[in-house]
């Protein structure tokens, strides 16, 4: 137990000599006050992956009790992991992006902006974020809260999973919400440790060895590190303090000026009070165990009652060796004949029972039988019946997955602030590779430092296409009902319906002037236009550009280059023009010709002289008698 004479000074007003003992004790208090939280994680974790694990330490997680658990405890109907596993499965269908927009601005800061928004990108996928997100969304579900960790590691940035066990927060600051402190409580190798912190060996050597309390040994070595936040009080206050400690020494002791901790959590459902949320192995705790027991049961009354029984009046003259299992089989017997006989083993209403609780486990998280299983409800064929269904069960998980979202969010503002303080360091040069229109992009910080107070963030999903083959099939047949497909595009998209290949072709000519303008404005270099573009839609689009360039302040030699693309533009549709009537004019000659010899062809023949008036005619300076 940690004495209360410790908090007579808070950790963090600590002097950096001994505030290692100050955080270890107060760490260690909130742990000890929240066995609670340990207890039931275990049991949830023990509920959803069916494991008789002893505890959630390294030296436990993997060891079973050798009392408490045995084979026959495992579950044999576990709906916990169902559930949980097709949430997830729902929930990350949707990939989300941040999406940084502007207000106001000028072209500047609108092309910081977009490149803002390459360089997350750029980040979540260089970070494997969505990877870590899934995991942070299975712990959610788990243990109702789950945490990813962002922080700057060797110049990178990193998005990490954190147990929830490891995040210990008073529950009396945190009543709330929102806490001011935070510990994280891990156990990191020895010889990692000693290589992030060289100069302190000699401590880490020396460091109390992680034993939980068990005489099991590990072969890698474990030491408890205790990391600590406490966030400013306001934006003026120098009280924000961050520190990394063992049981022996500081390792790291620093001011700490930002208003969040440095992870963002998803909870599965909020309590209503306090900081942790429950998960859905909480929800369904209850009814597992009915399950668990029903299910033992039913499985012990088939094993003594559901195998047949021979009953044999005492006297009576049977041989038991007649008694087999051999076809049309002959038994002699005197007196009176054997009967056969097999039990009602298991009532009715407890095989009905069972299934109440399973089907009231599905309605109380609001996940359909149907998707657990992958299937889809008999009778529903269309499409549209189908988004239907999908749109009806998802509005139960509306505010979860509103939560997903924002976690994103928060990741996305998070990591763009790190990137700015390494810039800030000295590593101007910070730059990542995004994936841009099929080509990769090096973006550096220095193109696009934008301020907090010049963008928002908005998020929007990646998934908006629907994703069964039936609700394709519907989205196309609308499309072409709409005019948003051509007939020809429709058919080709009935036989296989890759909508996006087609998107795809439909928006090349946009996305073709839509990056010669980008090109012409953000980096002065001129692209010709094409006989083959589409000229009118590319002249439209650069002559509202032009204004709008115009407008923001754009650099005189590119607007000239974009006054230059629509001269060219219109030099090539006049030519096109031109060479169109000529054409026209030479079908219309041809045409002509083509008529001029078909009523010659057509014309009936001039009847010739005959006898001596044809003799006179055919003589030269001879005229005919009237």
């Amino acid at each position: 137990m940690v004495s209360k004479d410790k908090f007579n000074t808070f950790w963090w007003q600590a002097d950096e000599e001994n505030i290692y003992t100050y955080v270890w004790d107060a760490a260690m208090y909130i742990a000890d006050n929240q066995q609670y939280r340990s207890y039931g994680d275990l049991r949830h974790l023990r509920l959803y992956g069916n494991l008789p694990i002893a505890g959630l330490t390294a030296n436990q997680y993997a060891r079973a009790p050798s009392t408490s658990f045995s084979s026959d405890s495992r579950l044999t109907l576990n709906v916990v992991h169902s559930m949980v596993s097709t949430i997830v499965s729902k929930i990350m269908r949707n990939r989300p992006r941040p999406l940084f927009l502007t207000s106001g601005a000028d072209y500047s800061m609108k092309r910081k902006a977009k490149l803002l928004n390459k360089f997350t990108q750029g980040l979540f996928y260089a970070s494997d974020i969505y990877e870590v997100g899934e995991d942070v969304c299975r712990d959610a579900c788990i243990f109702g809260t789950g945490f990813m960790k962002i922080y700057e590691n060797d110049g990178n940035i990193v998005g990490e999973r954190v147990f929830p066990h490891e995040i210990l927060i008073d529950d009396a600051e945190a009543i709330y919400g929102t806490p001011r402190q935070a510990f994280q409580r891990k156990q990191v190798n020895r010889e990692v440790l000693i290589g992030l912190y060289p100069e302190k060996e000699q401590e880490i050597l020396s460091a109390t060895m992680e034993r939980d309390g068990s005489s099991t040994m590990a072969i890698a070595t474990h030491v408890t590190v205790i990391e600590a936040w406490h966030l400013p009080s306001s934006r003026d206050s120098e009280d924000g303090r961050h520190s990394i400690v063992i049981d022996s020494v500081t390792l790291l002791d620093e001011p700490y000026n930002r208003p969040y901790f440095p992870f963002v959590s998803l909870r599965w459902s909020d309590r209503g009070m306090g900081y942790w949320g429950q998960g859905i192995a909480e929800q369904l705790t209850g009814l597992q165990i009915e399950i668990n027991k029903m299910l033992k049961t039913i499985q012990i009354s088939l094993h003594l009652c559901s195998i047949p029984k021979i009953f044999i009046e005492r006297g009576s003259k049977v041989s038991k060796g007649h008694i087999n299992n051999e076809i049309g089989g002959v038994i002699e017997y005197a007196g009176t004949a054997p009967i056969y006989k097999t039990a009602n083993a298991v009532s009715p209403e407890m095989f009905l029972h069972l299934d109440r609780l399973y089907s009231r486990a599905y309605e109380i998280v609001g996940v359909s039988q149907l998707s657990a299983s992958a299937r889809k409800p008999s009778g529903i064929e269309s499409g549209r019946a189908l988004r239907e269904f999908s749109d009806i069960e998802s509005e139960r998980f509306l505010a979860f997955g509103r939560a997903y979202e924002k976690m994103y969010l928060d990741a996305a503002k998070q990591m763009v602030n790190i990137a700015r303080d390494i810039a800030n360091e000295g590593k101007s040069d910070f730059s990542i590779t995004a994936f841009s229109k099929d080509n990769l992009e090096s973006i550096e910080w220095g193109d696009i430092d934008l301020a907090e107070d010049q963008y928002v963030m908005q998020i929007y999903p990646t998934a908006l296409l629907p994703v069964t083959p039936a609700a394709r099939l519907q989205t196309v047949e609308e499309m072409m009902r709409s005019g948003l497909l051509s007939r020809e595009d429709g058919l080709a998209l009935l036989d296989f319906p890759d909508i996006e290949s087609v998107q795809s072709l439909e928006n090349a000519a946009v996305e073709e002037i839509d990056m010669i303008i980008e090109t012409i404005i953000e980096k002065g270099v001129y692209i010709a236009p094409e006989p083959f573009s589409n000229l009118a839609l590319s002249m439209k689009k650069m002559n509202q550009a032009y204004i709008r360039a115009r407008l923001d302040g754009v650099d005189e030699d590119r607007l000239g280059l974009m006054r230059r693309f629509v001269a060219d533009s219109s030099s090539l549709m006049n030519e096109a023009m031109q060479a169109q009537q000529q054409q026209m004019m030479a079908q219309q000659m041809q045409a002509a010709q083509l008529q001029a010899q078909a009523q010659a062809a057509n014309a009936p023949p001039q009847a010739e002289p005959s006898g001596v008036m044809s003799e006179l005619a055919q003589m030269p300076g001879q005229e005919l008698p009237s």
